[in-house]
């Protein structure tokens, strides 16, 4: 075997090792077309090109009910996480404008500060209500997993819809704008604003994962009954 063909299989090797569960499969059969292509290069290639699945974070697919009850309550305690991380960051955000619109010198920043200040008390009302919420799911006496677990996957996919998900889009919006004008109109680049947009862009992300795992439960669900 030559050296670049170990190469090619080491690559293989590492990325079946380090990918998500969700991603496992895929990465397995990517590893045994490396194997299988007989040029050595073609096989360098391709193993190389299969690194990117290493960057896909997914969960393992949801292929039975036997521990539905340990999965929907570590999904809840995802989502209870993910809320008190960006409690703390809406609370340092705000805080940090909140001393903008204290110090501010014109009434552009003054106005600009202040929305952006209200934005984060409106995201924040909305992720203390939000974790309450959780937290009561949490000490109900009589439960259905499945039922708590499907609720919250459609919950998460129907987000953009439900009057909570235009409360949160508005919030942005008011963000935005007052995150510029908070800056005097220039178009520069504020690192807490392109942070907190980050956020959002992978909370979007797991909405489509959770999209995906409300398909797999419906399908189970569908052939149990």
């Amino acid at each position: 075997m030559t050296r670049i063909r170990k190469l090619a299989l080491r690559i293989s090797e590492f990325v079946v090792r380090h990918a998500s569960p969700g991603c496992k499969e895929w990465a397995e059969g990517l590893s045994r077309e490396t194997a299988a292509i007989e040029s050595d290069w073609s096989a360098l290639s391709w193993a190389l090109g299969s690194i990117r699945i290493v960057l896909h974070r997914r969960e393992a697919p949801l292929r039975s009910l036997d521990k539905i009850s340990s999965v929907t309550w570590s999904f809840i305690e995802s989502q209870r996480f993910a809320g008190m991380v960006g409690w703390l960051y809406m609370l340092l955000f705000g805080l940090q404008y909140a001393f903008s619109f204290i110090t501010a010198k014109n009434g552009e920043a003054y106005t600009g500060s202040a929305l952006v200040v209200f934005s984060m008390l409106s995201l924040g009302i909305c992720s203390f209500v939000e974790q309450r919420r959780l937290d009561a799911l949490r000490t109900t006496d009589s439960r259905d997993d499945v039922l708590i677990y499907k609720s919250e996957l459609e919950r998460s996919r129907d987000l953009p819809r439900s009057p909570r998900g235009r409360l949160i889009l508005i919030a942005v919006l008011i963000l935005l704008v007052g995150a510029l004008l908070a800056q005097h109109g220039r178009a520069t680049v504020d690192p807490s604003a392109c942070y907190f947009f980050l956020t959002m862009s992978l909370i979007f992300s797991k909405r489509r994962a959770n999209r995906r795992r409300l398909e797999q439960l419906e399908a189970l669900l569908a052939e149990k009954s």
